[in-house]
């Protein structure tokens, strides 16, 4: 496992693993960078015409909590092979017309359809946000089983992310559910401390207030007659 050379990590960013492949069988000299630590993904990929021509390069990271899926994708273009071929072929024609020219024109001619021909099998690494857009990094066929096992340890560490953030979530709802209890608790608390003494004090003004209450339809204890010896 290669240290990252283009991605400074942030404070509490660990496990890191990172990966460097070739993003064209014809240049293998140009690196592409892949890395994953706990809290992101992210590449560095040289950009590249035909995958043979280079232009610059492109670097993107994605924080893993925005992040749906990570996936490495093994594909085939018809269109690049045929593409690749149709040069070569246009290469070696111009090699046998003769001619110092021609023969280094068609050496250059012959050497691109090669390289494009050839990048016509193709390794991605998918990366699909929550929003359900995907970026995807190319790299050789080559290197198609360092991708799946980049792949797999980025997974790992996304679903790893999804429980952390599930705990967190059930544990800050937790803490709500208990700090609303404890509110309500405190309030009750703070209105019977009010409500108390003013309690007392109508309850020495009214000695009525303190007798038990009778049930319906009968009188006072203190006024009540006897029929019978009437």
């Amino acid at each position: 496992m290669a240290r990252p050379q283009h991605l400074t990590l942030a404070p509490g960013e660990t496990n890191v693993h990172s990966v460097s492949v070739t993003p064209s069988l014809l240049l293998f000299w140009f690196k592409t960078e892949l890395t994953v630590t706990n809290q992101r993904i992210s590449w560095h990929s040289p950009n590249t015409l035909l995958a043979v021509i280079p232009l610059g390069y492109s670097q993107a990271a994605y924080p893993l909590q925005n992040t749906a899926s990570i996936a490495a994708t093994a594909r085939f273009s018809l269109w690049r092979a045929l593409f690749g071929i149709f040069w070569i072929i246009i290469g070696l024609s111009s090699l046998s017309a003769g001619g110092v020219g021609a023969a280094f024109l068609g050496l250059i001619i012959t050497f691109l359809g090669a390289g494009t021909a050839l990048n016509s099998w193709r390794t991605s690494l998918d990366v699909t946000n929550n929003g359900g857009g995907v970026e995807q990094v190319y790299v050789s066929f080559r290197d198609r089983k360092v991708v799946e096992e980049f792949a797999r340890e980025a997974q790992t560490r996304l679903f790893t992310n999804y429980e952390g953030l599930r705990h967190q979530e059930s544990v800050s709802y937790a803490q709500a559910q208990l700090y609303t209890q404890q509110a309500q608790l405190n309030a009750q608390m703070q209105h019977l401390a009010m409500a108390g003494p003013n309690s007392a004090h109508a309850q020495m003004q009214d000695p009525n207030a303190m007798a038990a209450p009778q049930a319906p339809g009968t009188l006072p204890s203190g006024n009540s007659t006897d029929n019978n010896g009437a």
